[in-house]
C-alpha cells in the first residue's frame, strides 16, 4: 500500500479515492428529502442484527482473510460498503461453521465478498470478481462449491443481507455534525492556524477511513454496533485532529452516544494508532536514507503520522 505525504501526516493513497466516495455519500445526505426516515430505518435493523460471539476456531486467521479482502477490493476498486458487508457475513458465518481446511477459509471469504459485491456494486465489479476467482489459485474450486457455498451464506441469513455498516451511519454522522459545525463557534483547534471548520472537513474523512480500516481488522469491534464503531471512528479522528471539546453535544444528540459509551472504543482505536504511527516514522526514517522523501510504501499496518499527544484528550 503506497502513503503519500500530506501537512499533517502521510495517509494511504487509496483513502483519497475513499474520500472522493465520502463526499458523494455527503452530497446524497444532504439532498435527500427522506434522511430522517432512512436514517430511522437504519437504527431499527441495527437492533436485529446477528450477534457477534467471537467464538470461531479459526478466528485467529480472522485477520489475514479481512486483509485479503481489503485487497481485492482496492485492486477492483470496489465500494467500502461491500467489504464491510462482507466481513460481517464473515464473522456471523465463522461464529457458528469450524471450517478446517484453508482452501475453504478462502472460498468462504470470497463467496461473502461476492455476495456483497452483487448486492451493493454494479454488475461489471462483480464479473472482475469471478474472473480473478476462476484463475486464482488461491480459491480454485470448482463452480459446484462455490455456488453450494454461496447458498449455505444465503441460507444462514435467511436470505436477508440488507445489513447497515459503520459506513452508512458514518456518512449520515459526518453530514449532520458539519452542518451543526457551521452553525457554531464553540469548538476550537488547538493545533491548526486556519479556521475549525476548513480543518475539520479537509482531514476528518481521511482519519475516520483510517479508523474505520482499524475496526474491520480487530474483530473486537464486530461485538458493538455499527452507529457505535461510526461514532468511536469520529471521536478517535477529533482527538487526532485535537478538535476541542473532542465530543460536543451536538455529536451527542446526532449520533445518541455519550462520550463514556463510546471511551473504550477510541481508546482501542488510538492504541493501535500509536502503534501505526511508529512503524510510519520509522520506515520514512528508512526510506528517507535511500534519499525519496516523495511517495513511500509501507505494509497495510501502517498509518497517518501524527505528533498529538493523546493521553489529555482520552
Amino acid at each position: 500500500m503506497h502513503f503519500i505525504w500530506f501537512e499533517r501526516g502521510y495517509f494511504p493513497a487509496v483513502l483519497l479515492v475513499e474520500d472522493c466516495i465520502m463526499a458523494q455519500d455527503a452530497q446524497w445526505w444532504l439532498n435527500s428529502d427522506l434522511t430522517g426516515d432512512i436514517y430511522s430505518s437504519m437504527k431499527s435493523q441495527e437492533e436485529k442484527l446477528v450477534p457477534f460471539v467471537g467464538q470461531s476456531p479459526q478466528l485467529h486467521l480472522r485477520r489475514y482473510l479481512v486483509d485479503w479482502m481489503a485487497i481485492l477490493c482496492e485492486k477492483y476498486e470496489i465500494d467500502r460498503h461491500v467489504l464491510h458487508l462482507a466481513v460481517y457475513m464473515l464473522d456471523r458465518f465463522m461464529d457458528r461453521y469450524a471450517i478446517v481446511q484453508e482452501s475453504q477459509l478462502h472460498l468462504l471469504a470470497f463467496t461473502c465478498l461476492q455476495i456483497s459485491t452483487k448486492f451493493e456494486e454494479r454488475e461489471e465489479k462483480v464479473s472482475k470478481l469471478s474472473i480473478y476467482h476462476a484463475q486464482s489459485s488461491v480459491t480454485s474450486t470448482n463452480k459446484e462449491d462455490y455456488l453450494q457455498m454461496e447458498l449455505l451464506l444465503l441460507q444462514f441469513f435467511d436470505w436477508n443481507i440488507t445489513q447497515p455498516s459503520a459506513t452508512h451511519f458514518l456518512g449520515y454522522f459526518l453530514t449532520e455534525a458539519a452542518a451543526a459545525a457551521s452553525s457554531s463557534r464553540n469548538e476550537v483547534c488547538r493545533s491548526w492556524q486556519g479556521g475549525c471548520n476548513e480543518y475539520s472537513n479537509i482531514y476528518m474523512h481521511k482519519y475516520t477511513n483510517y479508523f474505520l480500516e482499524i475496526s474491520l481488522q480487530d474483530h473486537a469491534f464486530s461485538f458493538a454496533k455499527p452507529s457505535l464503531v461510526a461514532a468511536s471512528c469520529i471521536a478517535a479522528s477529533r482527538v487526532c485532529l485535537q478538535l476541542s471539546p473532542t465530543w460536543t453535544a451536538s455529536l451527542t444528540r446526532i449520533t445518541q452516544y455519550k462520550w463514556e459509551h463510546i471511551a473504550t472504543h477510541i481508546e482501542r482505536m488510538l492504541r493501535t494508532h500509536d502503534v501505526d504511527e511508529k512503524a510510519a516514522k520509522c520506515q520514512a526514517k528508512e526510506k528517507t536514507s535511500y534519499g525519496s522523501q516523495k511517495t513511500m510504501s509501507y505494509n497495510r499496518e501502517a498509518a497517518v503520522s501524527h505528533s498529538g499527544d493523546y493521553s489529555r484528550a482520552i
